[in-house]
């Protein structure tokens, strides 16, 4: 009676694994690693499928201090990111938030770099303001509802096609801290204005667009 009990139970044992691990990664929570460079946390990953997650200013004693690549990667549902201590976050990696297509509002405001592709196709983010010297090659590419960029002075590059795609994007300032504005960066955009300073005149790209003004 056991064994055959056994027998019966064995084909649903790959079921019930399925289930647990199903149950697991649906629990709403927010997964962290350490990162010895920014001597702080990082968030690694997001589980769940919630509409609003919030950050919090330590894990573990320590702050956070950023977010992992694909952190919130293709997180459909996710609208909203609040962020306890907006000072403390120094880093967005590689597609952390990329094809979140219902993002409206996150501040990376004081962030000192931006990973490459870290918020491609977020196409319902309509506004961001940005310090970060170094912004990664598509970061902000098909952003398509992207209509207010904030860039405050200590940028210093602009990676390739890091604003490809923002069709919204009506006009733009760049800061006098600007040293490099990598090719294909404002392609297939909606820029009508582009201010830039006149010390990087000679950079190729930004001599072939017919919308530059130079201040």
């Amino acid at each position: 009676m056991k064994r055959k009990l056994l027998y019966l139970l064995i084909p649903l044992i790959p079921i019930l694994i399925g289930i647990f691990f199903a149950v697991y990664y649906s629990i709403p929570r927010l997964e962290f690693e350490y990162n010895s460079l920014y001597e702080g946390y990082f968030v690694s990953y997001a589980y769940g499928d919630l509409e609003e997650y919030t950050i919090p200013k330590e894990y573990k004693g320590a702050k956070v201090k950023g977010f992992s690549t694909r952190a919130f990667f293709r997180h459909k549902a996710l609208k909203r990111i609040i962020i306890e201590d907006e000072l403390s976050i120094e880093y967005v990696g590689r597609l952390a938030f990329s094809e979140c297509d219902n993002l409206n509002e996150i501040s990376i405001k004081y962030a000192k770099e931006i990973g490459k592709n870290a918020f491609a196709f977020d196409v319902s983010l309509k506004k961001i303001e940005l310090s970060a010297p170094l912004i990664g090659g598509a970061a902000f590419y098909g952003c398509e509802a992207l209509e207010s960029v904030t860039l405050e002075p200590g940028i210093i590059s602009l990676g390739s096609y890091s604003f490809s795609g923002c069709k919204n994007l009506k006009t733009l300032t760049i800061p006098d801290t600007i040293i490099d504005i990598y090719t294909g960066c404002f392609n297939s955009s909606g820029l009508e204005e582009l201010f830039v300073p006149s010390h990087i005149k000679n950079n190729a790209y930004i001599q072939s667009l017919d919308y530059v003004k130079y201040y």
